[in-house]
């Protein structure tokens, strides 16, 4: 997750599938040793892939975001009171998602897929190491290739947006993560808060081997608040078809691209942070359950970051970041990041970001090249790790 982030890994257990109870007349995975959690509250109907994958269709209306304190009387909203310029709402995310559920049933009207999470041992709020403490160096067990871009007056930013291709990076252990992500923050000290969005390969959180889209958030420097996707109360799912959390379409070594453009933006009448995905309308973050992100945001972060559960003692691993190749390798085989802007009171502008977290200690594993044109900066970084 966050650029400094301490994690508090656990060794991942292979799952055996076994299968128990129905739901639609199709057979609920159970794994051995471990389980799924139960549905939650306010499911109507649930759903399995043909992978096993358990996906609940929860009331829109009670939905776990609903259980914050701040969020008893919150009333909907349902899109944007306006779209930022240049955003023409999408209908489909079908390009990216992988969904087998989709073929066995689908939701009602009324109500949003929830994936059901899976019981790893992975915490849904990891307490991490506070941002505002970072240094331009990585930790033993970590490592970033980060860009950001900082507001001349803190708290104006409105909004943050970038465009990512997406991997399935090799890891040295299921207990490691590979990630691509936005990162927008404001805050310091105790009161660093985040709206996060982005996709990782982390199988002991997510109980498989695929890249996942998620989302996360923090109001406390990652310490009391927040989590992963919907595990918590907090974010407002108004796309009544989209699956947070969902396995993702990957880019091919020298082949096809498959991008995620994601947009975090503040709406001008109600406060709200909406989440955009592929031009697509997802829900929003609701100001009320902010402190310093209220009313806007300091800065705003785009790149990569690897955790290495057996990294020790500054030994590194064979945990990939990106695609696993280097930047010099560029377009269709490096991994990158582009389309980097920023909302302020004009509109979003093109970010000049300033490279936070480049891994000059470790560029034999991981590195990252940054480069720029009249209308656009584009970063590729990663690596094949260490072996």
């Amino acid at each position: 997750m966050n650029p400094m982030c301490l994690v508090y890994a656990l060794t991942f257990t292979a799952f055996l599938v076994f299968h128990s109870p129905t739901a639609d007349g199709r057979s609920v995975p159970v794994l051995k040793g471990e389980h799924f959690f139960k549905q939650p509250k306010g499911t109507i109907k649930t759903i399995v892939g043909d992978d096993g994958e358990v996906v609940d269709c929860v009331d829109i209306h009670k939905q776990p975001a609903f259980d914050h304190l701040l969020l008893k009387n919150h009333k909907i909203q349902m899109e944007p009171s306006t779209y930022p310029k240049g955003i023409q709402p999408s209908d489909s995310l079908v390009p990216l998602f992988l969904e087998s559920w989709r073929k066995n049933g689908k939701c009602p009207d009324d109500a949003i897929p929830i994936r059901r999470r899976v019981e790893t041992g992975i915490p849904i709020t990891k307490r991490m190491l506070n941002v505002s403490l970072a240094t331009s160096k990585s930790g033993p067990t970590h490592q970033y290739a980060v860009m950001q871009y900082y507001a001349p007056t803190a708290g104006t930013i409105k909004g943050g947006h970038g465009i990512f291709d997406v991997w399935n990076p090799s890891l040295n252990t299921s207990s490691d993560f590979s990630l691509t992500q936005i990162w927008v923050v404001s805050g310091s000290g105790s009161n660093v808060n985040t709206m996060e969005a982005g996709w990782q390969k982390y199988p002991a959180r997510t109980g498989d081997n695929q890249t996942h889209f998620f989302i996360y958030w923090t109001r406390d420097s990652y310490n009391q608040t927040g989590c992963y996707d919907l595990y918590c109360a907090g974010f407002v799912q108004s796309n009544k078809q989209m699956t947070i959390g969902a396995p993702l379409n990957v880019s091919t070594y020298n082949g096809k691209q498959v991008e995620v453009e994601i947009l975090i933006d503040k709406d001008n009448s109600s406060g709200n942070w909406w989440l955009y995905v592929n031009n697509q309308t997802v829900g929003y973050w609701p100001p009320s359950i902010f402190t310093a992100l209220a009313n806007g945001a300091d800065n705003v972060q785009w790149g990569g970051e690897i955790y290495e559960n057996s990294g020790s003692g500054g030994q590194h691993t064979n945990t990939q970041m990106g695609s696993g190749h280097f930047p010099s390798e560029g377009y269709r085989n490096a991994s990158y990041v582009r389309g980097f802007r920023y909302k302020n009171a004009t509109g979003y502008q093109v970010a000049q970001p300033s490279p936070v977290y480049q891994l000059t200690t470790v560029n034999s594993c991981w590195t990252m090249q940054v480069s720029a044109n009249a209308t656009d900066y584009m970063m590729f970084y990663g690596g094949p790790g260490c072996s």
